[in-house]
């Protein structure tokens, strides 16, 4: 399934922005896929149309169904997109044992995405399982000695993260890294889950006082 936005503003620039969206539920509120691949498109449009070295870009949002097990059939393919998207889900990343699209879903990411650097936006459970599929070889999750050395997703140790949290961010107002300076933006959180360790491979932007890893 496709959606398509084009701004008509100048089509002699007119480039196209080809992404992929894995999507991980079809009941709501984090489904169907279409529904959420037109929140996508509507964001990018309000974006877009502020930047004007992008106002006439066109977007295209290709739909894959991780729960049904799509994904591109060959590498030729994965090539095509100029970025991947995985949403949330009403599952957890940690539930590969429960649902075995969860443990494909890891596989992909391990098999044909992070091997060739592909641009990737996690959106909850995507940025979970993103990390949870770095998750150390012979990992034991009923051991209270956790390996810290691949990515980790778990449920939050205090509940449910409902409402407004403070995010304090390492990335400085104008857009430059600084791990030393922290700054900060109220924001509207809904997550029982987070991820307890990174991959050695990542950095950590920032997080919350409940959540230190968002």
């Amino acid at each position: 399934a496709d959606s398509s936005s084009t701004n008509t503003t100048n089509r002699r620039v007119e480039k196209v922005l080809h992404l992929m969206m894995l999507g991980c539920e079809e009941s709501n509120i984090y489904g169907p896929n279409e529904n959420i691949a037109n929140m996508f498109m509507s964001i990018f449009q309000r974006v877009f149309s502020k930047a004007s070295q992008m106002s006439s870009m066109k977007i295209r949002l290709t739909i894959y169904n991780a729960q049904q097990k799509q994904y591109p059939k060959t590498k030729e393919e994965w090539d095509l997109y100029d970025g991947i998207i995985i949403t949330g889900s009403l599952s957890a990343a940690y539930e590969e044992k429960k649902f075995d699209w969860i443990q494909v879903l890891m596989d992909q990411i391990q098999l044909n995405i992070h091997p060739f650097r592909r641009k990737t936006i996690g959106v909850c459970f995507g940025h979970q399982i993103y990390a949870h599929s770095f998750q150390c070889a012979g990992h034991d999750e009923n051991s209270e000695n956790k390996s810290n050395d691949g990515g980790l997703a778990l449920p939050c140790p205090k509940g449910m993260q409902v409402g407004i949290r403070t995010f304090h961010s390492r990335v400085s107002i104008d857009g430059g890294l600084d791990v030393k300076k922290k700054n900060t933006i109220n924001m509207l959180y809904t997550h029982g889950d987070m991820v307890k360790s990174i991959p050695n491979c990542s950095l950590s932007l920032g997080g919350t006082d409940n959540v230190p890893i968002q």
